[in-house]
């Protein structure tokens, strides 16, 4: 059994449509400004961001998001020191309450538990029916038989819930499917046509 990478996690966990948090790996101060900064997006604008080590359970109570260029390059420092060999995770969380779902395999059967089970955004109609979608494509990636395990840390907000860890333990590597970028499409698709002589 393996305890899956976390992009790799998040990347099954998109493919079974669950909403992931924007994350990347960054190896330098300059790397995790330019993903603050969504350099690469259509509207480039610096947003809040959070760095730590990648396979860590962080306690998200105290960890922070940063703000500004000076304080990314003071606190990557310090995550690159403790990361010791390890990647450092760059990630867009918006704020909101987390909920816990965990769950495993066990003799043909999927368990899978929600903790805190009497959170107070329980009591919503919108909130169960966004926690019953995930908890059904969690149970239908444990049934397909690759994964023995997961821990995912869900953040509920304005109506919305946005993964921000997960830790899947798997038989084996997961085949994942090529992705084209977010704005990409098929070229054939649309009614394309190549310009020109035919």
């Amino acid at each position: 059994m393996t305890s899956l990478d976390t992009l790799v996690a998040f990347e099954l966990l998109r493919e079974h449509g669950l909403r992931v948090a924007r994350s990347k790996y960054v190896d330098s101060a300059e790397d995790a400004i330019s993903f603050a900064e969504r350099r690469d997006a259509a509207d480039p604008r610096f947003g809040p961001i959070v760095l730590r080590v990648a396979g860590l359970p962080p306690n998200w109570r105290l960890v922070r998001q940063f703000e500004s260029e000076a304080a990314i390059r003071k606190s990557y420092a310090l995550v690159a020191m403790e990361a010791a060999g390890s990647h450092v995770l760059a990630q867009s969380l918006p704020s909101g309450t987390d909920v816990k779902i965990v769950g495993e395999h066990v003799r043909d059967c999927d368990v899978i538990t929600i903790r805190p089970p009497n959170d107070h955004h329980g009591t919503r109609e919108g909130t169960r029916h966004m926690l019953r979608h995930i908890v059904e494509r969690l149970r239908e990636m444990l049934g397909e038989g690759d994964l023995e395990a997961l821990d995912v840390t869900v953040r509920l907000h304005e109506g919305a819930y946005t993964i921000i860890d997960a830790q899947l333990i798997a038989r084996r590597a997961p085949a994942l499917r090529p992705r084209l970028g977010r704005h990409a499409h098929d070229r054939k698709e649309y009614g394309f046509r190549p310009s020109g002589k035919q």
